[in-house]
């Protein structure tokens, strides 16, 4: 990555590098309400995967992947399976 831009080896564009907080702020400031805005980036993509009950969201037997953010909506805490991160 350069430059915010994923690229191979060969210079062909390899990817997004948008994270999930960037898009969390992008869709926010559409006026899409945060409960909204927290289900079009968790649930419905692991809805769309098949694996809504291991990912986005949080329930008895999921993965406890979790991320915090402050009122700014600026990430502060992360969780995979459970274990801090930060």
């Amino acid at each position: 990555m350069s430059g915010g831009v994923c690229r191979n080896a060969d210079g062909v564009l390899a990817g997004s590098t948008l994270t999930l907080d960037r898009a969390l702020r992008n869709i926010m400031a559409l006026g899409i309400t945060l409960p909204s805005a927290v289900r079009m980036l968790t649930l419905n993509p692991a809805t769309l995967l098949g694996i809504e009950f291991k990912k986005g969201s949080l329930r008895v037997g999921a993965d406890a992947d979790i991320l915090l953010f402050d009122e700014g909506l600026q990430l502060t805490g992360v969780w995979a399976r459970g274990v801090a991160l930060n």
